[in-house]
């Protein structure tokens, strides 16, 4: 007959620091020696580290719902690039019921899922089938949806189609579409990021292709732009020819925005122009009125490493917004890839007259932490969001192949007001972004979703309480209560090809709360192939997982027992040295549920080990990384930085110019503003300068024209930045 195991817990559960020996303070819960436990047993943490609120300690908890039945796929952190873009996949829509869609394109389908506000549970709405192999973009306009697709054109025939623009009804029909032939196209949408929006029922497609093969033989990369008649689709305009309206090339990356009569272009330019590149364009597609180079690269004209990458362009009130990364551009030979990037954000007047240029992010060029791809989101009193995600890389080699391992992530989000100031700081929560651009809904929430090879995990923040939202640091799984089964089971562990007995987990809980195997933690077993004692190893994952220690560093380990309830004759004896218990067993009556015992003290009883003290709950621990955003704490009235002197302006070839001064200490950096008049009203630019340089080149300037410079250092406070006072004004007169 097969006999049953039944588990006997011993005496305590606890964090051990690595080093397999238990703790000395007391034990958290006991069993006889002599008896046998068959109800579930729930162990419980040390008084001592506190209560676990999950309220304040998990906030992700509470803005994060993991859905079930969705269609699995892999957007997390597509959003981002290096060097050029990629076709955007996922998008979220708000319904006018408080539930959302889902639109995703995976393997040449657009897959529409249903989600109610809760985001629990997917329901298939349909799925579009995507007529050419090359999918392009998907837009949602106010009367209809739109899909572009396309195909190769190694013939370089003018008969081949190589674009379809498809209209559809908000039931997903096809209503219409149309195909564009030919169009100077080698191959649509390489190496960029397709984007659409709609304007007085015109449609405008702004893009990328590969072109026909000049005299050389190469097929250059650029922009291309289309504005099509949204009612019968029929083309206005076609941009693809070189040197066209609104030409860029290399273009790695396309935004664009209207403000209800013109259309603003915004491109990542490598060559001709080499910047992040504004155009105001009339709504026919036909005439550039004003170009703005808003942030110029350096190296190579046509090098493809520009050590940037664009966020988005949005019109919001009477400003135009613009947001990348990049790292910091010298004005000298280097190599932007070993950099790290900081987040810029431009604010631009209309007229194109008058630039506002901040850094948000001031991480140092050779430090741990870069800043990724960032969005912009327009909010409704003018200012924008920027969203992005901050990370920490170690750069790994396997075999010769080199890449990066991520080893840490946070999202951030600031409001950045029209005069490029921030709103309430930096906030830094614990998610990711992804290719599905987060939406304000109609009850002022931040929504968008993420998958890892997973069911979507979808965020929601609510945008009038962002700061309890905060990270603050990473769950304890010292703090979690484990309840386990006394009834073990059997599994084979093909890692030491062994059959190993174990009690079952039957949950781990923060507090009040639930947490999830193989998301929270992961459960193993310990030494347990034998008749004796065994263990239960609970490893924090995820927001449990503080990835500034090792994983062996912070592992919950219970010790159990396995006991026969049948009759000796039915069991197979021991063999080798029989068991002792070790010196802290104490025995006493088993239960379902047992608070820790401050009174109670481990037992002195022989031991093998008797002479070996154990790890003590003092033991020291791993400091964790800091918060990001965190300030150091003075009790003193901050004070502002003094007036900046030994300011210098050198003309340089090319119609540059540029700034140096003498450093301040204390200081978290510098602003500078440059214009054509000595009241700083004409042509007036405002950029931002790090703290760790004291010199700055402009570039872009007008020959035989003098700018006038003026500077000031500012330190960051909890209000906001405090400036010290403007500099003497200087002037350069630009003469190469």
């Amino acid at each position: 007959m097969k006999k049953i195991k039944i588990l006997s817990i011993l005496l305590a559960s606890s964090l051990t620091l690595g080093s397999g020996l238990l703790p000395s303070y007391s034990p958290l819960m006991a069993a006889e020696k002599d008896q046998t436990q068959t109800a579930p047993v729930t162990v419980t943490p040390d008084p001592a580290l506190g209560a676990a609120d999950a309220q304040k300690d998990l906030p992700q908890r509470f803005f994060q719902t993991q859905s079930e039945g969705g269609t699995v796929s892999q957007n997390i952190s597509k959003n981002n690039y290096k060097i050029w873009g990629n076709a955007v996949n996922s998008y979220i829509e708000e319904n006018e019921d408080g539930s959302f869609l889902r639109i995703e394109q995976i393997d040449s389908e657009l897959i529409v899922e249903k989600y109610d506000s809760d985001f629990k549970k997917a329901e298939l709405v349909t799925k579009v089938s995507v007529p050419l192999p090359i999918y392009g973009g998907y837009f949602t306009g106010e009367n209809a949806r739109f899909v572009v697709c396309g195909e190769s054109n190694p013939e370089e025939s003018n008969e081949k189609e190589v674009v379809r623009i498809i209209k559809y009804d908000n039931d997903w029909n096809e209503l219409d579409h149309l195909s564009v032939y030919g169009a100077n196209t080698y191959k649509p949408f390489g190496s960029g990021s397709l984007q659409m929006t709609e304007m007085n029922g015109i449609l405008y497609i702004t893009g990328c292709h590969t072109m026909y093969a000049t005299d050389d033989g190469v097929h250059h990369q650029a922009s291309m732009n289309f504005a099509v008649n949204e009612e019968n689709m029929e083309l206005i305009t076609q941009n693809t020819e070189i040197g066209c309206h609104g030409y860029v090339s290399h273009s790695f990356c396309q935004r664009i925005a209207q403000d209800g009569t013109d259309l603003y272009l915004f491109d990542h330019g490598d060559a001709y122009p080499r910047s992040a590149y504004l155009q105001k364009i009339d709504a026919k597609l036909k005439k550039v009125s004003k170009i703005l180079p808003v942030f110029e690269f350096d190296g190579k004209m046509g090098a493809n490493e520009t050590g940037a990458s664009i966020g988005g362009v949005e019109v919001v009130g009477d400003n135009i917004f613009t947001a990348g990364n990049s790292v910091e551009q010298f004005g000298e030979v280097y190599d932007p890839s070993t950099y790290q990037r900081n987040i810029w954000v431009s604010v631009i007047d209309k007229k194109m007259e008058n630039q506002t240029f901040v850094w948000l992010t001031d991480h140092e060029n050779l430090g741990e932490w870069s800043a990724r791809t960032p969005y912009l989101i327009p909010a409704p009193d003018g200012s924008c969001y920027v969203m992005w995600e901050d990370v920490v890389e170690i750069p790994k080699n396997i075999n010769g192949y080199n890449y990066n391992e991520l080893k840490q992530t946070f999202t951030k989000i600031a409001k950045v007001k029209p005069d490029g100031t921030t709103d309430g700081g930096i906030h830094t929560i614990y998610g990711r972004l992804s290719d599905c651009k987060p939406i304000i809904t109609s009850d002022q929430k931040l929504v968008w979703y993420t998958t890892e090879n997973t069911s979507p995990l979808f965020y929601s923040l609510d945008l009038n309480q962002l700061s309890s939202y905060e990270f603050t640091g990473y769950g304890n799984i010292e703090k979690c209560s484990v309840t386990i089964s006394a009834v073990s089971y059997n599994f084979y562990d093909p890692s030491d090809n062994k059959t190993h007995i174990g009690p079952e987990v039957l949950s781990v809980n923060y507090g009040d709360l639930k947490l999830t195997e193989g998301v929270d933690y992961n459960v193993s077993y310990n030494d347990n192939a034998d008749m004796g004692t065994g263990y239960i190893q609970i490893t924090g994952k995820g927001f449990f997982k503080d990835p500034s220690t090792d994983a062996a560093d912070k592992i919950l380990r219970i010790p159990y027992q396995i006991k026969y309830p049948t009759e000796p004759e039915d069991t197979e004896e021991p063999t080798g040295t029989p068991y002792q218990e070790p010196s802290w067993f104490v025995t006493g009556t088993p239960a379902t549920t047992r608070k820790p015992s401050a009174t109670k003290k481990p037992g002195t009883s022989s031991s093998p080990a008797a002479t070996k003290k154990p790890v003590t709950s003092t033991a020291p621990k791993k400091t964790s990384y800091p918060k990001r955003t965190a300030k150091p704490a003075s009790s003193s009235v901050p004070v502002a930085p003094k007036k900046l002197t030994n300011i210098s302006l050198v003309n340089l070839k090319g119609k540059k110019m540029m700034i140096t001064w003498t450093k301040q200490d204390n200081v978290s950096g510098y602003q500078l503003q440059y214009a054509m008049n000595k009241k700083f009203t004409l042509k007036k630019k405002t950029l931002s300068c790090s703290k760790y340089r004291s010199m700055k080149l402009v570039s872009g300037l007008k020959k035989n024209k003098t700018y006038y410079v003026r500077m000031r250092a500012y330190v960051q406070t909890d209000s906001g930045n405090l400036y010290g006072k403007w500099s003497k004004k200087v002037k350069c007169k630009i003469k190469k």
